[in-house]
C-alpha cells in the first residue's frame, strides 16, 4: 500500500516537473523572438497609420487674387498631404511676395505663381467704360486684350480698331446702372505701365472700348 501511494506521488511530481519544464520562461529564445516580433508590428503599424495621415499647412487664397495681388492679408491655412506640401507655400512662413498669374479663391498657392522679386513688370489699374457687351467667359482674372474701337466720323469710314493693351487682367467688373442702350457698365483692368499712356489717349478719343478675352469673341 505504502508502494503505491509512493508510486503515485513520484508519477504525479515527474508531470508536474515536465510541464513546468514545457513552459516558456525569460531564458527561452522562442519567448524573446516572440516578444521582438510583436513590438516590431506594433511600431510598423504606428509607423504607417501615420506616414498614411501626415498632413501640413500650405497657403490658399481667401478669393480670387489676380497678377501683382499681395499674398499678406489675402491668405489662409489648409492641409495637404505631406507627399505634395513642397509645390506650395509652407504656412509655417509668413507670407510674402505676390502672385504672377490668377488664383482662383480656395486655390493652394503653388510656389511657381509667385515672386518676391521687387523688379518684376509693374502693373496699373484702369477703370475702362465698356462700348461692347462683356463676353460671358469674361470675369475677374479673366486675362483680355483691351480694344479701342474709333467712331467713324461724316465723310470717312473710320479707323481700324487696335489692341491698346494686350494681357490685361480683369480685376473688378461693374456692370451698367442705367438703361441706355450703350451702356455696358465698365470693368477695372491692370495693365502693364507702358500701356497706361495708350489707355487714357484711348478714353480720351472719339470712340468705345472692348475687350475680348484670350481665346475667346467679342
Amino acid at each position: 500500500m505504502t508502494f503505491g501511494i509512493v508510486w503515485s506521488m513520484t508519477s504525479r511530481q515527474k508531470r508536474a516537473s515536465r510541464i513546468v519544464a514545457m513552459r516558456p520562461s525569460l531564458r527561452d529564445p522562442r519567448l524573446a523572438v516572440g516578444i521582438i516580433l510583436v513590438a516590431a508590428a506594433v511600431a510598423l503599424g504606428i509607423y504607417l497609420v501615420n506616414a498614411v495621415d501626415h498632413r501640413v499647412g500650405v497657403w490658399a487664397a481667401t478669393s480670387t487674387l489676380t497678377p501683382g495681388s499681395e499674398l499678406r492679408g489675402n491668405v489662409e491655412r489648409a492641409e495637404v498631404h505631406a507627399d505634395v506640401a513642397s509645390h506650395y507655400l509652407s504656412a509655417e512662413d509668413e507670407p510674402r511676395g505676390s502672385v504672377t498669374r490668377t488664383v482662383g479663391k480656395g486655390e493652394l498657392i503653388a510656389r511657381s505663381a509667385t515672386s518676391t522679386d521687387e523688379g518684376q513688370e509693374k502693373t496699373r489699374s484702369v477703370v475702362i467704360p465698356l462700348g461692347t457687351q462683356l463676353p460671358q467667359q469674361a470675369s475677374r482674372g479673366s486675362v483680355v486684350d483691351v480694344w479701342f474701337i474709333p467712331r467713324a466720323t461724316p465723310g470717312s469710314e473710320g479707323s481700324e480698331p487696335e489692341i491698346i493693351a494686350a494681357d490685361a487682367i480683369i480685376e473688378q467688373v461693374h456692370t451698367a446702372g442705367g438703361l441706355g442702350v450703350n451702356n455696358h457698365g465698365s470693368i477695372e483692368v491692370s495693365v502693364r505701365e507702358d500701356n497706361v499712356a495708350a489707355v487714357l489717349k484711348a478714353l480720351a478719343g472719339n470712340g468705345v472700348m472692348s475687350v475680348v478675352p484670350q481665346g475667346g469673341t467679342l
